[in-house]
């Protein structure tokens, strides 16, 4: 039901703001309900089809487990690389169900010169674009993975520093765009007309040891 995905960090740009553009419709029905998925990683990794594909294999440069009711992605040796899962859920009628927000407990050793972990945010499976918005070593950043290629759009340090323990970041769709959260906080709203994709999920870059924790998806 979900894909994993991996490719190599390249042509980062660093800006030190959050880019306002233009609006982004966001039509969701109302008379849909919303339903929110709750994944704490108690069962570790059985029980549905998300959290059952975040298991690797043995031979995997990224290593997965669960480690006291947490997610534990490591990365030792693949400098640069990064890997994502995305999350699908579908209605009674067969129909993809809208992802209207997500959320992620994050920490972890963040090794690696580019180290970062959060969600994935706007995913297309068929072109592979989405957004990143990760904590850092330094504070969180959003990366974007477009037809050019995957670059940071921005970098904004001193929400969140290495020894502040795990942070909660959360994407949300507005009708202005994709607004980012730390620990509840807004910092920003962006939208591109390349990064259009419906899914969410988790992502991890570069080398280290990254936690993920209470991963919610918001769907209607």
């Amino acid at each position: 039901m979900e894909k994993r995905g991996d490719h190599c960090v390249a042509g980062l740009v660093m800006m030190k703001m959050i880019l306002l553009s233009a609006a982004l419709a966001l039509c969701v029905p109302s008379a849909v309900a919303a339903d929110t998925y709750v994944q704490d990683f108690g069962s570790g990794l059985h029980g549905d089809g998300f959290v059952e594909a975040l298991a690797t294999p043995p031979d995997d440069p990224w290593q997965a487990r669960v480690e006291d009711g947490v997610y534990v992605l490591e990365n030792a040796d693949a400098r640069g690389a990064v890997r994502y899962f995305d999350f699908r859920r579908v209605r009674p009628d067969g129909a993809e169900a809208l992802q209207v927000e997500a959320s992620v407990e994050v920490g972890g050793d963040l090794a690696g010169e580019a180290a970062a972990a959060g969600l994935l945010a706007r995913y297309d499976p068929q072109t592979r674009t989405y957004y990143a918005f990760v904590r850092t070593a330094h504070g969180v950043a959003l990366y974007k993975r477009d037809q050019d290629g995957f670059s940071r759009l921005v970098n904004l340090e001193g929400p969140v520093r290495a020894g502040d323990g795990p942070v909660t970041l959360t994407v949300s769709l507005t009708p202005q765009g994709t607004r980012l959260l730390v620990e509840g906080h807004p910092i920003g709203t962006i939208s591109s007309a390349d990064i259009t994709g419906g899914r969410f999920g988790i992502v991890a870059i570069d080398r280290g040891t990254f936690r993920f924790d209470d991963f919610t998806v918001t769907t209607r």
